[in-house]
């Protein structure tokens, strides 16, 4: 999606990353498995991931013109959002399924706030990532500073008490905001393998006493989950980024370049009106089905997208 610093280890975490997202946490939960079911928000990771490489590339581009900036992000966001929303709520109106709370609440992109129909509330992520890019200039200007980390930490927590959608946005901000500040001490940071796969079993033990015990509370289902999926996410990001070197590959970036339109298609093919999860009895036929028909979707979304575009630019 994103061409600010062509490094393939980014490209194959990104692409991994949104594997996770699609198979990992909305396709596995359509599938008839309590342990799949299970481990779908452990693969909830890839949002996290996502948020710290658009922050660590943002934090390591020189940024002149941040109005022409904006202007470029939003059209390479919302320009294929829209056309995807339009289309989805042109066929639910063609179903008599139209609500017009959330079709304004997506033109507004306030789905994480507001809420959406069943089959686009993963564009919730499309809230966040823009609250992100309105607050990199200010984001981009602070120093390393382990306290004021700790303080977005804490304050972080206190609002998971007090509103659970504002502390996970909190939450999510501060995991961009980590990615530009890594970029600041990565040269310093020096973590052998062995080494991250212990951080990373950390997290995933403290992960697992806290679903354990603390279950459908705010310290588990905000702060606990949060801070193991930023730990895990930090991880992969540096096992990807040190250890991870591949030369550039055109399937690769192929994948890479198609892996934005692929989230923005495939959850209406997978719950909602427009499921095709239950097509068949056959559970691996009907993924099949679904997973091709958004990446046929997703295909012709880019072409789509890459003409409006190219109007605009004129």
């Amino acid at each position: 999606m994103d061409k600010v610093n062509k490094n393939v280890s980014i490209q194959l975490l990104r692409i991994m990353s949104m594997l996770f997202v699609i198979f990992g946490c909305h396709l596995f939960s359509e599938l008839n498995s309590t342990f799949l079911t299970k481990t779908t928000q452990f693969f909830n990771v890839g949002v996290f991931i996502f948020l710290f490489i658009f922050g660590y590339l943002y934090g390591k581009k020189n940024i002149q013109d941040y109005k022409k900036w904006y202007i470029n992000r939003a059209k390479k966001i919302l320009i294929p959002v829209y056309i995807f929303l339009i289309i989805f709520f042109l066929l639910k109106l063609f179903v008599n399924d139209f609500s017009l709370k959330y079709f304004i609440a997506a033109l507004l992109n306030l789905e994480y706030y507001i809420g959406a129909p069943v089959g686009i509330g993963h564009l919730c992520f499309i809230t966040i990532i823009l609250i992100c890019y309105i607050l990199t200039p200010i984001l981009k200007k602070q120093k390393f500073n382990y306290f004021e980390i700790l303080l977005f930490l804490i304050l972080s927590a206190i609002g998971s008490y007090i509103n659970s959608k504002l502390g996970q946005s909190l939450f999510y901000i501060l995991t961009y905001f980590l990615g530009m500040q890594y970029v600041k001490v990565e040269n310093k940071i020096n973590i052998k393998i062995l080494g991250l796969f212990f951080i990373f079993l950390v997290a995933i033990i403290i992960r697992l006493i806290g679903l354990r015990f603390f279950d459908g509370t705010v310290l588990y289902d905000r702060i606990i989950f949060s801070l193991t999926q930023m730990t895990i996410c930090l991880c992969f990001f540096i096992f990807f980024n040190r250890y991870i070197h591949f030369s550039p590959n055109k399937l690769i970036d192929y994948f890479d370049s198609i892996s934005f339109y692929l989230y923005i298609t495939h959850y209406m093919f997978m719950v909602g009106t427009f499921r095709l999860m239950g097509l068949t009895q056959n559970l691996l036929i009907n993924s099949i089905i679904t997973i091709l028909f958004a990446y046929i979707t997703a295909v012709l979304l880019k072409k789509a997208s890459k003409i409006v575009e190219s109007r605009l630019s004129i």
